[in-house]
């Protein structure tokens, strides 16, 4: 009489996974690649803030050195609360040597921290003489653009926060839609560039004046005293 072999339960119901099991898989993982990505995000904003507000730090630092014992540079003059002027002298990695950090240069091209792999420079350094304010002074101007209206209103905060001692003027907001805004000196109160004062306070109109799209943003700083 024949031996028959017993096969086990386990291996007698065997089978993969069916189209709604798979399903169920494939949402779970996309769920939780979801949240990494989601949790992920703002940390790299923040730090693309960070390595901007630095960067501000190094070029206003580098500016001054550049300058120091030389005679003031002749600039397009303006009046105070007045954006510098498209025309006014740019110092470029070859007009002003050693001013960006070297992480931003590639080439001819300087660029910020949100704009990397632009073939524009989305960072300039440039020149303007206050002429009307008593006294007159020269000040440089470090302009940032291509910032999307989140990373603009926290940089503008962020950078206002640690301008303590750096002789930052005002920060001057310009989004793709809407009007400039203008923070000014002691940063109490914005003026838009038609001259009526808004009455909000920094930083909380911050996000306000960066919320007409993609923005560029310039932060005034004196040359010297």
């Amino acid at each position: 009489m024949p031996i028959r072999r017993r096969i086990p339960v386990s291996q007698r119901y065997c089978r993969g996974f069916s189209l709604v099991e798979s399903a169920i898989v494939f949402l779970i993982v996309g769920l939780i690649v979801g949240a990494i990505f989601s949790l992920t995000a703002p940390v790299e904003d923040q730090v693309r803030v960070n390595h901007a507000v630095d960067e501000l730090g190094v070029i206003s630092n580098n500016v001054r050195s550049y300058y120091s014992g030389q005679v003031l540079p002749s600039a397009a003059s303006v009046s105070p609360l007045t954006p510098c002027p498209a025309t006014a002298a740019s110092l470029t990695p070859a007009a002003g040597p050693n001013i960006f950090p070297t992480e931003m240069v590639a080439g001819a091209v300087v660029n910020n921290p949100w704009n990397t792999a632009s073939a524009a420079s989305t960072a300039q350094v440039y020149l303007c003489e206050f002429t009307t304010a008593a006294p007159n002074y020269v000040a440089f101007v470090i302009h940032f653009t291509g910032l999307s209206a989140e990373d603009c209103g926290n940089l503008v905060v962020r950078s206002s926060l640690v301008a303590a001692g750096m002789n930052l003027t005002q920060i001057v907001v310009t989004p793709s839609v809407g009007a400039a805004t203008i923070f000014n000196t002691q940063f109490g109160a914005t003026t838009n560039v038609t001259g009526v004062t808004s009455g909000a306070v920094l930083p909380t109109n911050a996000a306000a004046a960066c919320s007409g799209g993609a923005a560029s943003v310039d932060w005034y700083y004196k040359l010297s005293g």
